[in-house]
């Protein structure tokens, strides 16, 4: 991963295929929380930064937009589930 890549779209990309593998979409089914987060750890150091990664981690595992498939919040929603 380059040092030069802006933290904010570091952060976005994260939050963005957290979101998108978390969401039901015509052409995918959504997955757990467990799951997503076992691809999202894959992809450290390649596509994803692991600082980030793990300050997420910490963050979403108490968050109210936690997968959790039982009145999920979507990331991207503008409105309470």
């Amino acid at each position: 991963m380059k040092d030069s890549t802006a933290i904010a779209a570091r952060i976005i990309s994260l939050i963005d295929g957290y979101d998108a593998m978390t969401t039901t979409r015509p052409y995918q089914k959504d997955r757990s929380h467990d799951v997503v987060m076992s691809i999202l750890a894959g992809e450290l150091g390649a596509r994803l930064d692991p600082y980030i990664f793990s300050h997420f981690k910490k963050t979403i595992a108490q968050g109210q937009y936690r997968a959790n498939h039982n009145g999920y919040q979507s990331l991207t929603s503008s409105s309470p589930a």
